[in-house]
């Protein structure tokens, strides 16, 4: 949903043509952005680091795109 694709050698990796290059822990709790050299935990943290929102913009966000208990 937030536009990248998987790296088909390495599922770990996610790429977007705006230069993310994510890569995500073996289990889904951290991820880290090779290309900006920036990591975090979890999926607002992600969603604030991929979309370049704040808290409530990344909460927004994932509200709308998976319903309201994905950010509780």
């Amino acid at each position: 949903a937030l536009g990248l694709v998987q790296d088909p050698k390495d599922k770990t990796k996610w790429r977007s043509n705006t230069g993310l290059d994510i890569g995500i822990s073996s289990d889904h709790r951290k991820f880290f952005d090779n290309a900006a050299k920036k990591g975090g935990g979890g999926a607002v943290d992600l969603a604030m680091h991929c979309m370049d929102t704040d808290y409530k913009g990344a909460l927004s966000w994932l509200a709308n795109t998976f319903g309201s208990n994905a950010t509780s």
